[in-house]
C-alpha cells in the first residue's frame, strides 16, 4: 500500500534522523534502530501502525514515543487522527 499517506516513525524515539537506507527493492528510505539498513515502505510511506509487529524488526524493536521531541506528542496525534482512518479507507476500497 505505500502510497506516501504518512508515518508514525516522526514520532518514535528509534528514527534515525538524517541517515538513509534502502528497502529489500532498492527504493532510499529511512532507518531506525528496529531497521537499520532501510525502513520498509509499508511502513515509511504506507502508514502502518508499528505499534504493532510488522515483522523483522531488530531486536524486536516497535514504535517508542521520542519524550526528548516537544513535538512527538503533535506527530502522533495527527498520525493517529489523519493518517490511520486515511490507511483505513484505502484499505476498505482495495478490498472492494
Amino acid at each position: 500500500m505505500p502510497v506516501g499517506i504518512g508515518t508514525i516513525c516522526f514520532a518514535c524515539k528509534h528514527l534515525r534522523r538524517g541517515e538513509t537506507g534502502e528497502t529489500d527493492d532498492g527504493a532510499p528510505t529511512a532507518v531506525c534502530a528496529a531497521y537499520p539498513d532501510g525502513i520498509p515502505l509499508e511502513i515509511w510511506k504506507g502508514g502502518f501502525d508499528h505499534r504493532q509487529e510488522y515483522g523483522g524488526e531488530a531486536d524486536g524493536l516497535r514504535f517508542e514515543l521520542d519524550t526528548s521531541d516537544d513535538e512527538a506528542d503533535e506527530l502522533l496525534a495527527w498520525y493517529e487522527d489523519e493518517v490511520l482512518p486515511l490507511r483505513e479507507r484505502l484499505e476498505q476500497r482495495d478490498q472492494s
